[in-house]
């Protein structure tokens, strides 16, 4: 299940203008920038008093972003992140994958890697799933 709560939000998140490529995964190597990765960081269960467990999927959203120009990188990043928060609120579900899923800016600062050339901001995605 949680592999396809994560390939449905890689395919929405890859489908917004200016996304160069997105996976549903942390690749060792990444594509066309700017890129969006994932990386699942959290697996909860709670035992909800109607007798439905509940599970919720956490994952690290990282947007990379071409670290060629500082101003144009941070540029890029004001336009994307709201881009990419909209995925889930035009998408709860992440079209049927979950019974809801919210991406947000936690306020963590973004990481200038300049070895890599990149500039990485991260979002958190929680998707909530149950079932009897």
């Amino acid at each position: 299940m949680p592999a396809t709560i994560a390939a449905k939000f890689a395919e929405l998140a890859g489908a917004i203008a200016g996304v160069g490529s997105a996976t549903d995964h942390e690749p060792m190597e990444l594509g066309e920038l700017p890129a969006v990765s994932m990386l699942l960081v959290r697996t909860a269960q709670a035992d909800v008093a109607t007798g439905i467990v509940e599970r919720t999927w956490t994952w690290r959203v990282s947007l990379y972003l071409e670290l060629r120009d500082y101003a144009e990188a941070q540029a890029s990043m004001a336009t994307l992140v709201p881009l990419l928060l909209d995925v889930t609120k035009n998408a709860p579900d992440l079209a049927g994958t979950c019974e809801q899923a919210t991406l947000s800016d936690g306020g963590e600062e973004p990481v200038f890697a300049h070895e890599q050339g990149v500039l990485r901001k991260s979002l958190q995605l929680v998707a909530v799933t149950e079932r009897v």
